[in-house]
């Protein structure tokens, strides 16, 4: 079997694995192939001396200290910007680096970002935005491929560590909220678009109930951090969602 090395560690290659990913994520064993989710909170990477508003001010290997977080911080951003997202490499460096608030989750094989996904929290109106999601595009579902469920996976874990930090118990508390911006299909970009994974994570997966008003909840959202930029999402082709976990 061939493998590659990830911080000296040797993991199987990637193609090797191909046809046991999904079943390794639906059974939690994903370690077991060399896979490893990774969390991590915006502006808490470091060294903070070596980040400027752009990127890191000298390359990851001469950095002194333990980088491991700000260098898959490094690949997530790569890959995100890499998607074609409607944001500059920039405001995506921001989010995931400097602004307070933002969660990222991301799924890797060795340094190869397979699926990354980064959400906000607003606490005062208990409202969680799913704001950017995407997947390894020969690894994303569709006509004639296997579907590996890393969007989905990535929602559950995602969702999963909301509820530790909140320290969160389901019916005991008031109910809380998750909003999205999802892409609509796209015959020439995106065929499936992003709603009806989107519905089945959150409804089937999750247990959470869909609701109403999303454009009003995710307007009040906008205007309480106008630093999501959610009036540029709003113009293009997507479908606001609201979901309550009730």
């Amino acid at each position: 079997m061939r493998r590659t090395r990830s911080r000296g560690v040797a993991v199987p290659a990637l193609e090797t694995i191909l046809s046991q990913i999904r079943g390794s994520l639906q059974n939690q064993t994903y370690e077991s192939l060399g896979l490893r989710l990774v969390k991590i909170m915006s502006a808490t990477q470091e060294p903070r001396n070596y980040i400027t508003f752009s990127g890191i001010s000298e390359h990851i290997d001469v950095i002194p200290g333990d980088t491991h977080i700000l260098k898959d911080t490094i690949l997530i951003k790569n890959f995100l910007i890499a998607q074609g997202l409607a944001y500059t490499p920039i405001q995506v460096w921001e989010w995931l680096v400097h602004t307070e608030g933002f969660d990222i989750t991301a799924l890797f094989h060795g340094d190869t970002v397979l699926g990354a996904t980064v959400g906000f929290y607003a606490p005062e109106i208990r409202t969680y935005l799913t704001h950017l999601t995407a997947v390894k595009r020969d690894m994303q579902g569709g006509q004639g491929r296997p579907s590996f469920r890393i969007g989905q996976f990535l929602r559950e874990k995602q969702i999963e560590w909301l509820y530790q930090r909140l320290e969160r118990v389901p019916m005991q508390m008031p109910p809380l909220h998750a909003v999205s911006l999802s892409a609509n299909p796209d015959a020439r970009n995106n065929p499936r678009g992003a709603v009806e994974f989107q519905i089945h994570t959150f409804t089937q997966v999750l247990e959470w109930t869909i609701a109403g008003k999303a454009p009003e909840r995710i307007n009040t959202l906008n205007s309480l951090y106008p630093f999501l930029h959610l009036e540029v999402v709003m113009r293009q082709n997507v479908t606001p969602l609201h979901f309550v976990d009730d």
